[in-house]
């Protein structure tokens, strides 16, 4: 049997692990990454469905990082069908202006330039092989805005935005 294969980035937090529990149980392969949280039993759930995975650490404010996962990946399985990008973080509950700007260039580095950079390595293999699917996912946030949550909010509505435009690019 031929298994397809999804990479999921943030394949250990809790969207990430529930989105790699449905592909796992409908016989995809996966690619996962984390960065600081590893589970060990999570791995072992998934592989009991016959699903083989590889999980790298890859912190998605880096760009090689992120090259090298992509090249890990596709050197692993031969071909990617699905890239689910879900890895983000949240900020600390302040206003705007008592947020400095390390806080809000990780924020944005994290959730908005990481999953357009993801999704930039994933399209290159995609068009060589004229199939691939893209799942970024974004929050109410970004079409509603959240109190204490600006930065958060612009990288959300950045991804749909993102999401909007590769639809009609690719």
């Amino acid at each position: 049997m031929i298994r397809k294969t999804a990479i999921i980035i943030g394949g250990f937090g809790d969207i990430g692990k529930a989105t790699a529990f449905k592909f796992a149980e409908n016989g995809y392969n996966l690619a996962l990454t984390y960065l600081n949280s590893f589970d060990a039993d999570f791995l072992a759930e998934l592989k009991s469905f016959g699903t083989e995975v590889l999980a790298l650490r890859c912190d998605q404010t880096n760009e090689s990082d992120i090259i090298n996962f992509v090249k890990s990946a596709i050197t692993e399985f031969k071909n990617i069908d699905v890239l689910v990008a879900c890895a983000g973080k949240t900020e600390p509950s302040e206003m705007l202006i008592d947020k400095s700007t390390e806080v809000i260039d990780d924020i944005i580095s994290t959730n908005l330039r990481g999953t357009i950079l993801f999704n930039k390595e994933t399209l290159k293999h995609f068009m060589d092989n004229r199939h691939g699917t893209i799942v970024n996912v974004s929050s109410i946030y970004g079409k509603t805005g959240g109190s204490l949550e600006s930065i958060y909010s612009s990288c959300k509505a950045g991804i749909i935005g993102l999401t909007k435009s590769l639809a009609v690019e690719y």
